[in-house]
């Protein structure tokens, strides 16, 4: 009889048979493992060559964004208003302060985009991205703000302007009033007194309406100076008319028509003595 848990020669296998097939379960898992391994491995690989040509993509993008705003920013700092406000000064603007504030933003260095290379680690793509994508936002903020800027500057200037063109036009209305009354009766042709008179009566309505523009006020300062212009002229005309007729000798009258000359107790050429007094004319005897 065979103890009971110890089995019989015939039924036990042999060692090696079982350290076989143990082998070759740790070849197999072992297998398994590598290539669940390098699946994974590949699979990594393959996701991250992904993320990093999708982050040089957003790279690329966010560079050329920012590129454009700062080729923008050159482009309104070279306009014809920007450059007009730089040579506004203090002294002919409303409000000075206009023209220290666009100094301070034309000041400020122009920023240009971080390159984006396929070289560049995946991490440092996406914060080129990042510092690209600031400054795109921070040109655009410094366009809106310098357009701004030029527009309160020109606008301050003419503000001034207008004050300026407005002093001048009651200056020339005080002239052209003083101009009208001295040259009543001193001009070629009166017609020019009127031409003034109209030219002063619209610089008044200009100058007294609040809302007259810098050349509306400028043209009627001018319709006033060529207005007196004339009047002056016409009246160097008067005054020459007058200075040459002054100086022409006065006219004389024509002389009287002389008699000729007789001789005393002449007869006219057609007296004849009368025959009565022929007779008793005594005439001496001539020895």
């Amino acid at each position: 009889l065979t103890p009971a848990g110890v089995k019989k020669e015939s039924q036990r296998q042999p060692v090696k048979t079982v350290y076989g097939k143990t082998l070759v379960g740790l070849v197999a898992v072992a297998i398994v493992f590598f290539l669940v391994t390098a699946a994974a491995g590949a699979f990594r690989h393959v996701t991250q060559r992904s993320q990093h040509y999708q982050a040089l993509a957003q790279c690329l993008t966010s560079q050329e964004s920012a590129a454009k705003q700062t080729k923008a920013l050159q482009q309104v700092r070279q306009t014809e208003q920007t450059l007009k406000a730089k040579q506004a000064v203090p002294q002919q603007v409303r409000d000075p302060k206009t023209i220290e504030k666009l100094q301070g933003l034309l000041e400020q260095e122009v920023q240009v985009p971080i390159p984006c290379k396929d070289t560049m680690p995946t991490a440092e793509l996406l914060i080129t991205t990042t510092a690209n994508q600031t400054l795109e936002a921070h040109n655009k903020s410094l366009i809106a703000t310098t357009r701004s800027a030029v527009v309160s500057v020109l606008g301050s200037r003419e503000v001034w302007l207008v004050g300026e063109a407005r002093g001048v036009l009651a200056g020339r209305v005080g002239e052209a009033s003083a101009l009208l009354a001295s040259s009543d009766g001193r001009v070629a042709d009166g017609r020019v007194r009127t031409d003034l008179t109209a030219a002063i009566d619209a610089g008044v309505r200009v100058r007294d309406d609040a809302g007259s523009g810098l050349k509306e006020l400028q043209d009627a300062s001018q319709a006033l100076v060529d207005a007196m212009g004339g009047v002056n002229e016409s009246m160097r005309v008067k005054a020459e008319q007058e200075a040459l007729e002054a100086s022409a000798p006065a006219p004389t009258s024509p002389p009287t028509p002389r008699k000729p000359n007789t001789p005393p107790n002449t007869p006219p050429p057609d007296w004849k003595v009368p025959s009565s007094e022929l007779k008793g004319e005594q005439f001496p005897n001539h020895l």
